[in-house]
């Protein structure tokens, strides 16, 4: 949203200035071919002349501040997710059957939630079999995508190898602060639906995700949100 508002505040500061700079223009040419209409303040349309251009000089004023305070904001929300949400002591995680190994870390914007992106790696098999990722915090978004996103390799399905990763992410969240955790997954996939269950979630509803949901396309499928209490 910041950014489409910033967006549109160039677009507005670059109509306004060239407005300034053609109102400047007409008004130079016109006092040259009357000075003394507007030494009596009686030049054609110059109250209306003179407003316009006030009213041009003020919209610029007020859009660079806030553009001003917009990229400060966003400037501030980058160097925080830089230097402060992601721990170190996550980027490697275990239990006795599967190990986590970080494949990299995004920091968010607008609408996606700061996320830990990890490999799923079985210590019995010594191999990567998925991948599990783990999102900072609540939103609106979150609240249809969940705060946990796996994926299991499809030779390796049918071992429990999400259900065994899943219970490494609490910790993760009480370190931010957060006690519960979304999960969701389409309504059609049962596989998934057991698992979540099995973490100990609760149905909270079966939902079609609304047209303003980032990820959401057309045909999507009702989502079934659960939520985990940590």
């Amino acid at each position: 949203m910041r950014k489409r508002i910033n967006n549109f505040l160039n677009v507005l500061i670059g109509i306004s200035v060239g407005t300034l700079v053609g109102h400047s223009v007409y008004i130079i040419y016109d006092y040259k071919a009357h000075p003394g209409l507007y030494a009596m303040q009686s030049a054609p349309w110059y109250t209306s002349i003179q407003m316009y251009g006030i009213f041009c000089a003020v919209v610029v004023g007020i859009a660079v501040i806030a553009k001003i305070i917009i990229r400060q904001k966003l400037d501030d929300n980058r160097e925080y997710c830089r230097y402060t949400i992601f721990n170190k002591d996550f980027f490697t995680l275990g239990n006795d059957s599967v190990r986590l190994e970080l494949i990299d870390t995004y920091a968010g914007n607008d609408k996606e939630l700061p996320f830990y992106w990890w490999n799923i790696i079985s210590k019995s098999r010594n191999v990567n079999v998925g991948k599990i990722s783990f999102r900072i915090g609540h939103n609106y978004h979150s609240y249809y995508n969940g705060n946990i996103g796996y994926e299991v390799d499809e030779e390796y399905r049918g071992n429990h190898y999400a259900l065994l990763a899943c219970p490494l992410m609490p910790d993760v969240a009480r370190y931010y602060g957060m006690d519960k955790l979304y999960l969701t997954c389409g309504f059609d996939n049962v596989a998934s639906s057991k698992t979540i269950e099995k973490l100990g979630a609760r149905l909270i509803e079966e939902v079609q995700p609304p047209k303003d949901y980032v990820f959401y396309y057309e045909g999507m499928p009702k989502q079934r949100i659960y939520e985990l209490k940590i």
